[in-house]
């Protein structure tokens, strides 16, 4: 073997397989699967597997964009929904991804977007993160299934029944709650993408993973605290000239 060609093959997995230096990382302690709906997948994928929403906590993170408050619930209640069919929920350790970005970078489709917004708004809640709060396993199973039509069937047309990604076996429930989001699809605002991160397997090129982000709290700049604090003194000297 060429060991010019292989040294340079191998440098190339080592560059795909390994998350940059300056990644965002999650480890998740453990993964529970709530209630859902067991439904058979066909299309790109077929199996059989259950439509549901995962809690898990977080035992440690790292790297830009960050923080114990960027979490939307908290570092023990962590919701997150399945955005990748062709890989299992068996992995810890995951690289983050913000917003929308191309796809080969793992972002969020916008017909994906588009349905997690018609989710908040059928669910009413007044909350953007109101799709990570499913009350009950029918909504949670109808919300797994909406993410997996819009990231595999990215064309804004919502079918279940055709396409790349299709599901039969859907139960009552799942389908009561999928009535009352479709008819607020395309037509309810878009989630913002910046409210909104995915979670791949580092090593591994698939999307695992999809869950809800807080934007970090503004701290005000040095100058902009010099301003507020000389708008404070101008106000309190007008006040004292009144009396």
């Amino acid at each position: 073997m060429n060991l010019k060609r292989f040294a340079g093959a191998l440098a190339l997995a080592l560059t795909v397989a390994a998350p940059a230096a300056d990644a965002s990382m999650i480890t998740v302690g453990s993964w529970t699967v709530g209630s859902g709906d067991g439904v058979a997948v066909t299309g790109t994928h077929t199996l059989n597997t259950n439509a549901a929403r995962f809690t898990g906590n977080i035992t440690s993170f790292s790297g830009p964009g960050l923080s114990a408050s960027t979490f939307v619930d908290s570092l023990e209640e962590f919701y997150a929904f399945c955005y990748d069919l062709s890989e299992l929920l068996g992995g810890n350790t995951y690289e983050v991804v913000f917003g929308t970005n191309p796809p080969n970078a793992f972002g969020v489709t916008q017909s994906t977007l588009n349905f997690l917004g018609a989710v908040n708004a059928y669910i009413a809640g007044g909350d953007a993160y109101d799709w990570l709060h499913a009350s009950t396993a029918g909504l949670a199973a109808a919300i797994q299934l909406g993410l997996w039509e819009t990231l595999y069937d990215d064309g804004g047309t919502f079918d279940l029944t055709a396409g790349n990604f299709r599901a039969t076996g859907v139960n009552a429930a799942t389908a009561a709650a999928l009535n009352g989001i479709l008819p607020l699809y395309g037509v309810a605002n878009a989630l913002n993408p910046a409210l909104v991160m995915t979670l791949h397997t580092t090593g591994r090129n698939g999307q695992d993973l999809i869950t809800g982000y807080r934007l970090p709290e503004r701290i005000p700049e040095p100058g902009s605290l010099a301003l507020l604090a000389i708008a404070a003194v101008a106000a309190g000297a007008m006040r004292r000239r009144r009396h």
